[in-house]
């Protein structure tokens, strides 16, 4: 991230100036979000990085050592956060997935939509890969080839 922001502002963010502060989020919100996305995503989560990241910097604002580049400090408490939300995420998903897709519990409709969804899912997947083959260069394209077509079955030893 590119210093945008002077030693003076810093200086009195870090004594407890909220309008510098504010300096600060406008300077690097921009970065912050960029790099939230990337590891994110989605935008939904990136936003939450980029809220939790300047609550957690205003309150370890102190704790910042100017031996650092303080945009190099800011990316680091960016990426940490970014994988913190996806962790929560991912905890949160575990918790409402249900344990087992093929048990009793799961009517007709249920398999019916799954059936749908898959089907829907493979034909993005080839229309995606049409498209490859169609745009494509020649390594790519064999390669590609050679991963949709068809491939033998094991047999058990």
């Amino acid at each position: 991230m590119k210093a945008v922001v002077t030693e003076d502002v810093l200086a009195r963010a870090r004594s407890g100036d909220q309008a510098a502060f504010r300096i600060i989020v406008e300077g690097y919100s921009r970065d912050v979000f960029r790099l939230a996305f990337r590891i994110t995503g989605n935008e939904e989560d990136a936003e939450d990085a980029v809220q939790e990241t300047f609550l957690r910097a205003y309150r370890k604002l102190e704790g910042f050592e100017a031996r650092a580049n303080f945009g190099t400090w800011l990316y680091r408490v960016t990426a940490n956060t970014s994988i913190d939300v996806l962790r929560r995420r991912k905890r949160t998903f575990d918790r409402t997935a249900p344990l087992d897709d093929e048990g009793p519990s799961m009517g007709i409709a249920a398999t019916q939509e799954k059936t749908v969804y898959r089907r829907q899912v493979r034909e993005r997947v080839e229309s995606a890969l049409s498209c490859l083959l169609s745009h494509s260069f020649p390594t790519t394209k064999a390669f590609l080839c050679w991963w949709k077509s068809p491939r033998p079955t094991p047999t058990p030893k």
